[in-house]
C-alpha cells in the first residue's frame, strides 16, 4: 500500500483533536490492556479485554447491512455491542474499538449508536469522530508506532499486520501522527 515517511518533528497528535476525557479513559484502558496481558506483540486482543473487564457489556457478532459496521445499545440492564459478522476480522476489531469509545465516553448522554463503515465519510459528528480517535489510538498507539518504526519497520502493510488492523486504519492513523506515505507500485 506504501512505505512510512519521515514525521514532522513540530506535530502533536493532540493539535487536532482536543478531548481530555478521551485521553484519560484510554490511558486508562491501556493500562488495563497491558496489566491484564491482553497485549501480545503489539496486538490489543481487544474483544476478550471487553469481555473480561466490562460485564455490562455483551458482544454479538451478526450479520448486519454491508455499511452497518457495529451498533451499541442499552436493553434489559446490558449494553449490546453489535459487530458485523460479515466484514473482515481487522474492521470487526475496529469496530470494537469505536464502540467501546462510544461506551466509555457517551453512555450518559444516548442509549443507541448504529455505525456505518469507518473512513468513507469524511462528515462525522463530534461523537463519530470522538469514538474513531478513541479506536485508533487504543489499537494503534502512536508509542507503538513510534517503536515499530525505530525497528525498522517501513511499510503500511507490515504496521497493519503488527497491530491486526487493516490497510485503510493504518493508513488513516499515520498520516493524522503526520507521517507521510509514499505510494509505491
Amino acid at each position: 500500500m506504501g512505505t512510512i515517511g519521515n514525521k514532522p518533528k513540530k506535530y502533536r497528535s493532540t493539535d487536532t483533536f482536543d478531548e481530555p476525557e478521551i485521553l484519560a479513559d484510554l490511558d486508562c484502558v491501556r493500562r488495563k490492556a497491558k496489566d491484564g496481558g491482553y497485549i501480545n506483540n503489539y496486538r490489543l486482543d481487544i474483544e476478550r479485554l471487553i469481555s473480561e473487564n466490562y460485564k455490562d457489556i455483551k458482544i454479538e457478532h451478526l450479520s448486519l447491512d454491508s455499511d452497518v459496521s457495529g451498533k451499541l445499545e442499552y436493553k434489559n440492564g446490558f449494553w449490546i455491542m453489535t459487530v458485523n459478522s460479515q466484514h473482515p476480522t481487522v474492521r470487526q476489531r475496529y469496530t470494537l474499538g469505536h464502540e467501546l469509545g462510544h461506551y466509555l465516553n457517551h453512555r450518559d448522554t444516548l442509549k443507541s449508536f448504529e455505525d456505518t463503515v469507518f473512513f468513507r465519510n469524511k462528515q462525522k459528528s463530534s461523537m463519530e469522530y470522538m469514538a474513531d480517535q478513541f479506536a485508533a489510538q487504543l489499537l494503534m498507539p502512536e508509542n507503538d508506532i513510534v517503536s515499530l518504526v525505530k525497528e525498522g519497520v517501513k511499510t503500511v502493510k507490515e504496521m497493519a499486520s503488527k497491530f491486526d488492523v487493516s490497510l485503510e486504519a493504518m493508513k488513516y492513523r499515520l498520516e493524522q501522527l503526520g507521517y507521510s506515505i509514499k505510494k509505491t507500485e
